[in-house]
Order: C-alpha cells, then sequence, then structure tokens
C-alpha cells in the first residue's frame, strides 16, 4: 500500500494500481508508479522493516543480527538483538537484548497503547528454550524500556503473529490482536493492557496468517467490516483458504462475512479505500496468482 491507493506488483517488474468502479475490480497498469524500495540501515537485520511514526517517535526497525535461535520461521536464521528508534527530537535510543533471547519479528509496530499521545513499541520476543511474548517498549530520551509483556505462549519454536491494535470490542480502550502459533492450530487472540502487563482477553481457534518460512507478515488486517464504528479483523482460517471478518464487539467473537476459495492466500492482505464510497475493501492474492477484493456491505 502507497499513499493514494494500491499497487500490486506483478512478474518481470510489472506494477498496477488497484481501483473498485461497480462490481468490477480494475488493474490499470502504471509505469510511472515506484514501489517504496526496503531501506537498510546500518545494523539492521536482513529483510527487516522500519516502522514511521508522528507522535514521539518517527521511526523504528530491528538491529543486531544474531543466529542464537535458528528457527527459521521468517525465512532465515537470522534474528534481532536489539530494537532501535529515531525520536521526534532526533535522538536515536536503542534497547539490546541479552543472550536468553531474540525479537522474532522484521518490523516493529509503534502503537499508542496508554492513550498517553505517545507510541509505544510493539515486537515479538523469543526466550530461548522458553517460548514467545509480545513485548511493549516504550521510548524517550533516556532511552528504550520494557513498558509490558503478554505471557509466554509455550516451548521454544512456537511463534505468534500480530496482527494489529484498535478498540475491538467498543469499551473506548486500545488492545493488541495477534494470531498465537499461526502454523500448528492458530488462536486469534486479543490482549489488553492493564498494571504493566498485556493481558489475554478474548481468544479463538481456527486461523493462520502466516507460512512456515514466509517473510510476509500481514496476511491480516484491522478494519471497520460492517461500518458500526468498532474495529474488526480480517484473516484467513487455518487452511488459508478462506478469509472471514472478525468482530469482538461486545466481548465476544463473532463472523461478519466470509470469502470462501479453493487456493491459500499468498500476498498481505491490505484494507484500503478503492471505490469512492464510505468504507475500506480489502485486497489480497493467492497462490493461483488470482486477485480478490472484498467489498463489505454489511
Amino acid at each position: 500500500m502507497v499513499p493514494g491507493g494500491v499497487l500490486l506488483q506483478a512478474g518481470r517488474g510489472r506494477v498496477f494500481r488497484v481501483s473498485v468502479v461497480g462490481d468490477n475490480v480494475i488493474l490499470q497498469p502504471d509505469t510511472g508508479a515506484l514501489l517504496p524500495r526496503a531501506e537498510l540501515l546500518v545494523g539492521m537485520i536482513p529483510n527487516g522493516g522500519i516502522a514511521q511514526g508522528a507522535r514521539n517517535i518517527r521511526r523504528a526497525w530491528l538491529m543486531a543480527p544474531t543466529r542464537r535461535y535458528p528457527h527459521g520461521a521468517l525465512g532465515d536464521e537470522v534474528e534481532a538483538g536489539g530494537v532501535q528508534a529515531i525520536l521526534s527530537s532526533g535522538i536515536s535510543v536503542e534497547f539490546r537484548l541479552d543472550t536468553a533471547s531474540v525479537f522474532e519479528d522484521l518490523t516493529p509496530r509503534l502503537v499508542d497503547l496508554d492513550a498517553d499521545g505517545k507510541d509505544e513499541i510493539a515486537v515479538v520476543r523469543h526466550y530461548l528454550g522458553r517460548g514467545s511474548a509480545l513485548t511493549v517498549l516504550s521510548a524517550d530520551e533516556i532511552g528504550i524500556t520494557l513498558f509490558a509483556e503478554s505471557p509466554l505462549i509455550g516451548a521454544t519454536n512456537r511463534w505468534f503473529n500480530p496482527i494489529g491494535s484498535g478498540d475491538f470490542d467498543g469499551d473506548g480502550k486500545i488492545e493488541i490482536a495477534a494470531l498465537v502459533t499461526p502454523h500448528i492450530g492458530g488462536v486469534l487472540t486479543v490482549y489488553k493492557y492493564s498494571r504493566g502487563a498485556l493481558r489475554q482477553i478474548y481468544s479463538r481457534f481456527g486461523y493462520s496468517n502466516h507460512a512456515m518460512g514466509s517473510r510476509e507478515l500481514g496476511l491480516s488486517t484491522v478494519t471497520d467490516a460492517d461500518g458500526d464504528g468498532i474495529v474488526d479483523i480480517v484473516l484467513p482460517d487455518a487452511s488459508r483458504r478462506n478469509i472471514k471478518a472478525m468482530t469482538v464487539k461486545g466481548g465476544r467473537f463473532g463472523e461478519l462475512a466470509i470469502a470462501r476459495h479453493t487456493t491459500p492466500v499468498k500476498t498481505n492482505i491490505v484494507a484500503a479505500e478503492l471505490d469512492g464510497q464510505p468504507g475500506e475493501e480489502v485486497i489480497y492474492g493467492l497462490e493461483d496468482n488470482t486477485v480478490f477484493v472484498l467489498c463489505f456491505r454489511l
């Protein structure tokens, strides 16, 4: 996704701009469009991304590559030993782990979890021999410190893939949604910040938003699918062949819509306004190279 719309990169470097007119998906060749190039900073992990912010944190990325945890879930056996951030003041700060853990992630996420107007940094952390947790860090001119953490999800070689953040249940507070163990019976889980910790408040079995060994971590998204003002979660089921829109409004999981396919989803799932009408559409590609756009009209 780029400012002003969604670009689709096909084979041989071809780029198409995606739009929706009526019931038709339009792929318009865009020879002038340039997809953002991956930027590699000094000390940054291979294939890592940079989170961009407009509050207290301008940029954040994973750094200090290490091979001390050879899981390989994200395409190689290189993980991160730290995270670095550039603050709005221009100051650079960093947080380094000891040898007992790694950040098993590619791009950190910025989220204002405690509604104080300042972003925190959310990243997946793996404790060697103990399991994974969602770690949230706070950053200021003094440095980066631990803000909150979820309970560990189990033993070694267990991972989860964050989906996004928002007020999913409508209580006015920000939660974080993640897919726990997406490769083995994935559990859609929603965490809420409380008293210095991330606490699991909702969970539901039967989903997957990642293929083992893939660097595509965005096979799920957050959008207001039914237009009720409360954000929902769009993600594949465990087979990755059926795309579901899920709500947690009122504290209970509910299925708003489902799109059934015969082949698994392959690309990131992106929410964007494509047809000039209220509400976002959801776009993704399947392993057979078919492109789908879901227009929710619930």
